[in-house]
């Protein structure tokens, strides 16, 4: 301000500078948020290649339900981390990977030739 009291050029450009950086600083501190996502359809689409995938003629699942050694090798290779796979048909655990710590649990249900499975996820 001049002695007069009325503002001056370099007032408002430095009222707009300042304005400006608030926004700024405003908008970045959203943006600065953690991009962890839980995907809640990969035990589905995963449960979905098990259901399509065969092992000695028969469908993966429902070999490992017959207690298939190869299919349980291949289930174990082809998932990783921690997860559960269920036939709740016949009310087993068909496979397991337990992990230490974990936040969620995600699943999916499908049902292959008459018998229900579930996949859960340990995230």
């Amino acid at each position: 301000m001049n002695s007069k009291g009325q503002f001056l050029l370099y007032d408002i450009l430095l009222a707009v500078f300042i304005l400006f950086i608030v926004l700024i600083a405003v908008c970045s501190v959203p943006g600065q948020q953690d991009d962890y996502g839980i995907d809640y359809s990969e035990p589905g689409d995963t449960l979905n290649l098990l259901a399509s995938m065969k092992v000695h003629d028969e469908v993966l699942l429902f070999a490992l339900s017959e207690d298939d050694n190869d299919a349980a090798s291949m289930v174990d290779g082809l998932i990783d981390g921690g997860y559960t796979l269920k036939d709740l048909t016949l009310n087993r655990t068909l496979s397991t990977r337990r992990v230490s710590s974990y936040h969620d649990v995600i699943s999916a249900r499908r049902v292959v030739e008459g018998h229900e499975y579930e996949l859960s996820f340990y995230v």
